[in-house]
């Protein structure tokens, strides 16, 4: 039986984790341009839009 694995917390000024803090940061940007895109393309497929 393996000893369960222990993993030691990262400290801020290890370059990792300035990588997870960069991809979880590109995610959430992705998240909101996808969000900001429905929203924008759903705006121009209204009815008062061909009514214009």
């Amino acid at each position: 039986m393996s000893e369960p694995q222990t993993r030691e917390p990262v400290r801020a000024d290890d370059p990792r984790a300035q990588d997870a803090i960069n991809y979880a940061r590109a995610q959430e940007h992705r998240a909101w341009q996808t969000n900001r895109d429905q929203i924008n393309h759903g705006a121009e497929t209204t009815p008062a839009h061909f009514a214009r």
